[in-house]
């Protein structure tokens, strides 16, 4: 019996499918209620006492998450981060649990390279002046999915 040696794109190629299934199916659950956070007690949330006696919260960040993707800031409670190409052109979806207004909201004030927003049909579209990165937002049941497109290397 001949074994054939399949390269990484072939396997992806044959496995993107189930793959985007899989992501699909997620976000539904996620969008329709069944599956959701387990909710935390204060008792169990991380906190840190300032110098004052005063207890903080501490956010922690999803493990599939990371802080940024290509010099994208990645919000705290961003969730099911899933990189769809990691070379260029570089891609990944996200989900927030906060209303698409919140998140553009989010991305214009924590970054000065994204320019106007632009309302094509249900989705919000943030473009970097330099036309190098995309943010797709959009609406997913109760939340948004956030799609990160870079083209190349910011330098």
């Amino acid at each position: 019996i001949a074994e054939t040696e399949l390269t990484p794109t072939e396997i992806l190629e044959d496995q993107a499918p189930t793959l985007l299934a899989k992501v699909s199916v997620a976000y539904t659950a996620i969008s329709q209620g069944s599956i959701t956070d387990t909710p935390v007690t204060n008792s169990e949330k991380p906190q840190i006492a300032d110098n004052a006696g005063a207890n903080v919260n501490v956010a922690v960040r999803s493990e599939a998450c990371p802080e940024n993707f290509n010099q994208v800031s990645i919000p705290v409670n961003g969730k099911l981060c899933q990189i769809f190409a990691a070379d260029f052109p570089a891609s990944m979806i996200l989900f927030i649990p906060q209303t698409p207004e919140e998140v553009v909201k989010y991305y214009l004030a924590s970054s000065s390279s994204f320019v106007e927003p632009k309302k094509i049909k249900q989705r919000t579209m943030l473009k970097s002046a330099d036309n190098n990165t995309t943010l797709i937002i959009s609406k997913d049941g109760g939340g948004t999915q956030v799609d990160i497109l870079v083209k190349s290397p910011v330098s």
